[in-house]
């Protein structure tokens, strides 16, 4: 978690998915929050002149003990406040590029999560960062552990926003070109194959689920791989996440249950052994993955 909350004071009246961007419209405003694909970043345009409120709490997403510390600067040339982050022995580094103008806060807030503490789920409160007042139609926020990345990465995207846009649509139209007669099946059915879409971590695998469950899970990723063939481009994929599992199988005797960006493996899955044969007919066979899947169909016999 890194941003916890930006956004113009105001009752909101209506909340528009368009599936590459959300937008809030709140009286006689307008803001759209937008993720560009690619790029470890967040935009927020807005049509309204007041002043923009952001609050930073970067934290792992389990982890609520610990509090780190914030200090800013500020960089006039290129319009952009630096935020900089450390907790225990790491740095992290904010960069919030603006068109228009802010007032340095540099303070920190008291929130309270009220329906958290309603489902009795602690903490329900937390000390966020306010880095400061903006009025801006546009902000970019990127995120980084070098401080460099950042800078550049939210320059990228503020001086591309229109051409990452519409990359973005162009991206989603192609998606749910192809129509289903029923308008509310054909709505769900599209929906659903966003959300595989945008689930996809670049060519390395399908999460199970954000925000909670950000890792590769044998049995989500290869229920999912039936209808990958739904999404153009994405036989690569399939591939990868297939061959993942079927070298998982191969050196364990029970699969793992989910496997992290760092390839750490954890648990234990109890049919996830299953459903690998079973997606077997979705991917190509060459000798060598059928020399290892008759490996690990002669072990589970021999368990069995």
């Amino acid at each position: 978690r890194v941003v916890e909350n930006i956004g113009v004071k105001g009752v909101i009246d209506e909340i528009i998915n368009r599936f590459w961007c959300v937008e809030r419209i709140k009286q006689d405003s307008l803001e759209r929050f937008f993720m560009p694909y690619g790029h470890n970043c967040i935009v927020y345009e807005t049509t309204s002149n007041q002043a923009i409120g952001l609050t930073l709490d970067i934290k792992e997403s389990y982890i609520n003990t610990t509090q780190g510390i914030y200090s800013i600067e500020k960089d006039s040339k290129k319009d952009m406040l630096i935020i900089k982050h450390r907790i225990k022995e790491e740095t992290f580094y904010v960069a919030v590029k603006i068109n228009g103008t802010y007032e340095i806060n540099a303070k920190s807030l008291e929130r309270k999560y009220s329906y958290d503490e309603n489902r009795k789920s602690p903490p329900f409160t937390r000390s966020v960062y306010n880095p400061a007042g903006i009025n801006s139609p546009i902000i970019v926020i990127s995120f980084s552990k070098d401080k460099q990345n950042a800078v550049e990465e939210a320059e990228f995207v503020f001086n591309n926003i229109e051409k990452l846009k519409k990359k973005q649509s162009n991206a989603i139209l192609k998606i749910v070109s192809q129509k289903v007669k029923d308008s509310e099946i054909n709505m769900a059915y599209n929906c659903a194959k966003i959300m595989l879409y945008n689930l996809a971590v670049d060519d390395l695998g399908i999460y199970a689920g954000l925000p909670w469950f950000f890792q590769f899970w044998a049995r989500d990723e290869l229920i999912c791989l039936k209808a990958l063939r739904r999404i153009a481009g994405m036989q690569k994929l399939k591939e990868k996440i297939f061959d993942r599992w079927l070298a998982n199988a191969e050196k364990k005797e029970k699969m793992s249950a989910n496997i992290n960006l760092q390839n750490k493996e954890s648990g234990i899955s109890a049919d996830a052994s299953g459903w690998l044969f079973k997606r077997s007919s979705e991917i190509r066979i060459s000798k060598e993955r059928m020399e290892t899947m008759n490996k690990i169909a002669d072990v589970n016999t021999e368990l069995l």
